[in-house]
């Protein structure tokens, strides 16, 4: 089986989660399986090929090239680390938030719109796999996304809104509900950890990009958060969760700080994630930093940027750890006080573990309708 990755990459630590995920779950299945992505500066050979990712060929419109092509053998490229593009046989997408009015229709249509005609001309079987869609309300972006619906074989929004925004478009059986899946897999726990950091703050520069919010109200929410915190007692550290853009941001709030905190900054995600099951709760900006939260039973105060947060923490029941308005410095103070209660935390904790028994088990029933998909 040859399957392409899309929408995945080493910069966001998110994607790269999904990236790490969806390889642990293809080399299960198949131990045989070839993943192949395109190189970008986001996705570079070198990272791609330090995961045995191999490299896809994209085709030529050169008709020299083309004749050539077709005369070497494909294991010789495969010796050398890439696939040719005719080769593919299954394209996975995980673009966790990439089709909706905030990205609009030429960013749908330059990610999945433009190619996905001509992959079914070929035969390639096209999943979207679970992320966050819409709304839909562009009149361009809604006709693309009715072409990726009508060609694609399945699609799975990560919540109901997305769910429903779909469905708004097309009540194709092939669009269809699972969490996150990157709740399946484990996170590293670094040997050299400082124990004493109970409290990871976990900052995301769309704070500013895709809210209200202006930078002094962001900064005025984190400085407060690391004052809640000590106030009760525990130690809190920064937590970078992506790259230059968050540590950037993280550092200049840190250094208003009378005090300032650890910031851990981390490149590899499978450690943020094992960092973040350590702590005795956190307080995040990033998705995928949420989930790495629940699937652990760690409580996460939310503060987000898009409808995904919310309806995340409704799939656990802990709705009540949003905060709606972060210049509203009594909310923020009311989560971090009753968190930080050992008997209600430990309450807490229980019930998200038991809802994420539940998550779990969606994702692998996920993958299963995948691979049946990708059978058939």
């Amino acid at each position: 089986m040859i399957v392409e990755l899309r929408g995945v990459e080493f910069v966001n630590k998110g994607a790269e989660l999904m990236l790490h995920a969806i390889l642990s779950e293809l080399r299960k299945h198949d131990s045989n399986v070839k993943v192949v992505m395109r190189p970008t500066p986001r996705t570079p050979k070198d990272k791609l090929r330090a995961v045995n990712i191999y490299i896809r060929i994209r085709p030529s419109r050169h008709p020299l090239k083309k004749a050539l092509k077709k005369f070497i053998p494909s294991q010789f490229y495969a010796l050398l680390g890439y696939v040719r593009d005719e080769e593919i046989k299954v394209v996975l997408d995980a673009s966790g938030f990439a089709f909706g009015d905030q990205w609009g229709a030429k960013y749908a249509e330059d990610q999945l719109g433009k190619h996905i005609v001509e992959w079914k001309k070929r035969n390639k079987k096209v999943i979207l796999l679970p992320q966050a869609f819409g709304g839909f309300h562009d009149d361009e972006l809604r006709k693309v996304m009715v072409k990726i619906i009508d060609y694609a074989d399945l699609i799975f929004a990560r919540e109901p809104r997305s769910f429903d925004y779909l469905r708004e478009i097309s009540n194709t059986p092939k669009i269809k509900l699972a969490p996150d899946f990157t709740n399946l897999i484990n996170g590293k726990v670094p040997t050299n950890l400082d124990t004493s950091l109970e409290v990871a703050i976990i900052p995301n520069y769309k704070m500013l990009e895709a809210t209200q919010y202006e930078k002094n109200e962001y900064f005025s929410f984190l400085r407060n958060a690391v004052t809640n915190v000590r106030q009760q007692g525990f130690n809190p550290f920064f937590l970078i969760h992506e790259g230059q853009k968050d540590f950037k941001l993280t550092d200049e709030a840190n250094q208003e700080l009378k005090s300032p905190i650890p910031i851990i900054h981390n490149p590899d995600p499978l450690v943020i994630k094992g960092i973040i099951g350590q702590t005795k709760f956190i307080i995040c900006s990033r998705f995928h930093g949420v989930v790495s939260a629940l699937c652990q039973g760690v409580p996460p105060i939310v503060a987000g940027w898009s409808h995904k947060y919310e309806l995340l923490l409704t799939d656990y029941n802990q709705s009540n750890l949003l905060i709606r308005d972060i210049s509203d410095k009594d909310e923020l103070h009311k989560a971090v006080k009753m968190l930080s209660h050992e008997q209600t935390r430990t309450a807490i904790s229980n019930e998200i573990k038991q809802h994420a028994v539940i998550q779990k088990e969606l994702s692998k029933a996920m993958w299963q309708t995948v691979f049946n998909e990708i059978k058939s």
